[in-house]
């Protein structure tokens, strides 16, 4: 929800708690990536592989001159400019009224921020410390080529049109018949950025994690630059 501030307010009214909990937009950016490699959401995703012959780090610069580099801000992808969301919600409710949380403090010490949350939202305490945080969407596998992906695309879209027209137990069905397929459509990557794309991702983002830590009076410095 957290580009739907007007939304939540009209459904919710004005008397909610609000949670963000924020990544380093570098690696939340390389993570939409690579999710996007793997359950392809367009042909554009498709002719990556072909244009950048399977090379992952080509591919994302492709990626990114699409959805980042664009100098029309209608066009640049704005999911992990987290300020702009904040002070979205802020026309509609006090800041007292959120709580900002870091995901990579969050990894480090998860019992102490989930008891930050129990007390934010006034309800009774969760001691987490020995319950280990799942990981459902690791972000480890993409397609194996051009093929794989158009394949990938053509069950996206299946998978899209099923859950509107068929009842939950033949969703599950075809799911599980996809998921078959992808043990061969998908590969495992450890695949990091480049150092130079990390660089340029980076003075893209700055000014808005600069903003970032005016708004929720985090240090980020160490953190994510």
């Amino acid at each position: 929800y957290c580009k739907r501030a007007k939304e939540v307010y009209e459904y919710f009214g004005k008397d909610v708690k609000i949670i963000f909990m924020m990544r380093n937009p570098i690696k939340a950016t390389f993570s939409l990536f690579k999710m996007r490699l793997r359950r392809i959401p367009s042909l554009k995703f498709d002719n990556y592989y072909k244009t950048a012959n399977n090379d992952l780090n080509k591919m994302f610069n492709l990626f990114i001159d699409r959805y980042i580099r664009k100098e029309q801000p209608k066009k640049v992808n704005r999911d992990y400019f987290y300020d702009e969301w904040i002070n979205e919600y802020l026309k509609y409710f006090k800041k007292e009224q959120m709580k900002f949380i870091i995901m990579e403090d969050f990894f480090k010490d998860p019992n102490k921020y989930m008891q930050e949350i129990t007390d934010f939202l006034q309800i009774d305490s969760l001691d987490y410390s020995q319950i280990e945080i799942p990981h459902s969407n690791t972000g480890d596998k993409i397609s194996r080529n051009y093929l794989c992906a158009r394949i990938n695309n053509h069950l996206f879209e299946k998978n899209k049109s099923k859950k509107t027209q068929k009842s939950n137990n033949e969703v599950g069905f075809y799911r599980n018949i996809f998921n078959l397929i992808y043990k061969f459509t998908l590969k495992k990557t450890n695949k990091k950025i480049d150092e130079n794309t990390k660089s340029e991702l980076m003075q893209i983002y700055l000014p808005s994690i600069k903003r970032l830590e005016k708004i929720t009076g985090i240090n980020l410095k160490n953190k994510w630059y």
